[in-house]
């Protein structure tokens, strides 16, 4: 494949191209890098939530600590494959389980009693965080959701097309996590 860029010119020649860098590995590297790069920032925009709520509770170190473990298993995977099948796959495994866990406690408007991941990090400090449900009462919870859930069904999308190209489409409902993805993405 030569190092042409994609011109939008010809769709079918500009298809092929970007079959053979989902083919030959390019994509999965561009996404460990991608995963990378969304962890600093959401770990930084999280850092400054948590910041606004004064730590006020151990879980709150919890999603910023993960994001930088998340970048550099990203990083990792980029550079090995090894790396991608193993470290990137625990580390984002344990970020999700830490999504839930900080969904759940935003949902609830940060629960009052502490959680077993809370217990590993240092004491409580500051004071008790305001109250998260003027967000959810204002929409900015919502919007926030509703971009990740864009996102992640987008990358989802990605992924099943790399699947499901692996198998050549053989059975034509092989489209259809595609095309749902890019629709939900397309609404959220």
């Amino acid at each position: 494949m030569s190092a042409k860029l994609l011109t939008l010119s010809n769709p079918f020649e500009d298809a092929e191209r970007i079959a053979n860098y989902v083919r030959e590995g390019r994509f999965q590297r561009s996404l460990s890098l991608l995963t990378a790069a969304t962890s600093i920032v959401s770990g930084l925009e999280v850092a400054y939530e948590h910041y606004r709520g004064s730590y006020s509770r151990r879980v709150m170190y919890t999603p910023v600590i993960l994001s930088g473990v998340l970048a550099i298993a990203g990083i990792a995977a980029f550079f090995s494959r090894r790396a991608a099948r193993t470290v990137l796959r625990l580390a984002a495994f344990v970020t999700l389980v830490d999504a839930l866990v900080g969904f759940y406690f935003h949902a609830r408007g940060v629960a009052r009693d502490d959680h077993w991941l809370a217990r590993l990090l240092p004491p409580r400090a500051g004071r008790e965080l305001i109250s998260e449900e003027q967000d959810v009462r204002e929409g900015k919870f919502q919007r926030q959701v509703a971009i990740i859930t864009g996102v992640s069904a987008l990358l989802s999308g990605f992924e099943a097309y790399y699947s499901h190209y692996k198998n050549n489409f053989r059975y034509k409902a092989q489209w259809s996590p595609i095309l749902s993805s890019f629709g939900v993405s397309r609404f959220a």
